[in-house]
């Protein structure tokens, strides 16, 4: 595979019942040009949020054909795809995981594939605590955005 167009950083950051802020930093390749995108939920769990902040980042890439590098220190999200490939094991299972239980979140799991199927996505885990400078500022984009409640997304299942 060639070389990403875009490194993107996600983080979400949840404290329960209250909601949760995500953030995503785009870094294009070409350019230079950075984007950060922050916004929160609330009612959410930690996983719905993390979910969101890969989402959002990349329907910020549009309809262009983009290879993008996504990091995130969200172990749900990167096994969705990388690893042990939940969401196909899913799939194949008629959206039951497991134990036979219907999958949690299935509405977001299917956005995120349509998005990871119109470009060529790599999932890369990035640790909590990372002194990458992106992980650092995604981090506190997302407390921001928590605390803030910018962009204010309902989230209903």
């Amino acid at each position: 595979m060639r070389r990403s167009d875009v490194e993107l950083y996600v983080h979400g950051h949840c404290d329960g019942y209250y909601g949760g802020g995500w953030a995503a930093l785009l870094s294009y390749k070409r350019n230079g040009c950075r984007a950060l995108l922050a916004g929160s939920a609330a009612p959410v769990k930690s996983s719905v949020i993390e979910l969101l902040a890969a989402i959002h980042g990349l329907e910020h890439l549009g309809k262009q054909d983009l290879i993008a590098d996504v990091y995130t220190d969200s172990g749900y999200v990167y096994l969705g795809f990388e690893k042990k490939h939940h969401l196909e094991q899913w799939i194949r299972n008629g959206w039951k995981d497991a134990e036979g239980n219907p999958v949690v979140l299935k509405e977001l799991w299917l956005r995120l594939r349509a998005l990871v199927d119109r470009h060529a996505v790599r999932f890369y885990f990035v640790p909590r605590g990372s002194t990458r400078a992106q992980s650092k500022l995604v981090q506190k984009e997302a407390q921001s955005a928590h605390d803030q409640r910018a962009h204010f997304e309902h989230y209903n299942p």
